[in-house]
C-alpha cells in the first residue's frame, strides 16, 4: 500500500491530506463491507474474513503513514524545546533563586510588621490605662478643690490630658499603618494552595470538596484475577475478531 498521508507545502502552509487513490480504494472497500449484513454459513464467513483483513490492513497502512509523516514534525518540536530550554534554563534558575531571596525577606518582614503592630497595640493600651488613671485623679482633684481657681486648673489639666491622649493614640495608629506599607517594587502575586492531609476527614466534613471515581486499573486487575460479579459493576466480555496476515 502506498503512503496514505501526504504533506503538501503551499502558500497557506503545510496541508495534510489523504492520497486520492487511497480515498477511492477506501470508499470502494467501505461499500463492499457495507453489503455484509450477516454471517450465516462458511462461505459468508470466508467472505467476511477477507473483507475484514483488507479493512484492517488499510487502517494499519494509514497508521504507518501517519507515523511517517508525524515523526519528523515531532523531532523538530523536540529540538525547538531543547534549544528553548537550554537558553531559558539559566534565566529561570536565577529568577527562581532571586524569588526565593525575596520570599525569605518578605517572611522576615512580615514577622517584623507583626512585632511592630503588637507593640503599638500594647502601647495604645498602656496610654489609655495611664490616661484613665490620671483623668480620675484630676477629676477627683477638681471635685475636692476649695477655690474656683483650683477647680479650673484641674479641669484644664484634664482637658489637656484628653487632647494629648487622643494625639498619642492617633500617632500610634498611624505608626501601625505605616508598618504595614508594602516595600516599593514588591508585588505579591502568590496564590493560595492546598494539601490534603486526610481525605476521610475532608469527605466527612465537606463531601462537596471530594470526587468519587472508579479505579480503572484496580478493577481491571481484579477482573484478571477472576472477579465476575460485584455490586455496582457490570462485568462483560467485549469479543473482537481479528485476522492474521498470511505468510
Amino acid at each position: 500500500m502506498s503512503a496514505a498521508l501526504i504533506a503538501v507545502t503551499g502558500v497557506d502552509g503545510v496541508q495534510i491530506a489523504i492520497e486520492p487513490e487511497v480515498k477511492e480504494r477506501s470508499h470502494a472497500l467501505l461499500v463492499e463491507a457495507g453489503e455484509i449484513l450477516s454471517v450465516a454459513n462458511n462461505f459468508d464467513q470466508e467472505t467476511a474474513a477477507e473483507v475484514l483483513a483488507r479493512l484492517q490492513e488499510m487502517a494499519r497502512g494509514v497508521e504507518r503513514a501517519r507515523r511517517a509523516v508525524k515523526d519528523p514534525v515531532l523531532e523538530v518540536g523536540r529540538r525547538i524545546d531543547a534549544i528553548a530550554g537550554e537558553f531559558s534554563g539559566p534565566l529561570e534558575a536565577e529568577a527562581d533563586r532571586i524569588g526565593r531571596l525575596i520570599g525569605a525577606y518578605r517572611t522576615s518582614l512580615q514577622a517584623e510588621i507583626a512585632r511592630r503592630e503588637r507593640e503599638e497595640r500594647e502601647r495604645r493600651g498602656q496610654i489609655i490605662e495611664d490616661a484613665n488613671r490620671e483623668k480620675a485623679r484630676l477629676d477627683q482633684e477638681a471635685a475636692n478643690a476649695t477655690t474656683e481657681e483650683e477647680r479650673r486648673v484641674a479641669e484644664e489639666k484634664a482637658s489637656d490630658l484628653v487632647r494629648q491622649t487622643n494625639a498619642a493614640l492617633v500617632e500610634s495608629k498611624q505608626a501601625e499603618v505605616n508598618a504595614r506599607m508594602r516595600p516599593a517594587g514588591i508585588v505579591d502575586r502568590g496564590s493560595w494552595k492546598f494539601e490534603v492531609e486526610d481525605i476521610g476527614k475532608l469527605f466527612e466534613s465537606r463531601p462537596d470538596l471530594c470526587l468519587i471515581e472508579p479505579n480503572g486499573a484496580a478493577i481491571r486487575g481484579a477482573i484478571k484475577g477472576g472477579l465476575r460479579q460485584c455490586p455496582g459493576l457490570r462485568i462483560f466480555k467485549d469479543s473482537k475478531v481479528t485476522t492474521r496476515k498470511a505468510a
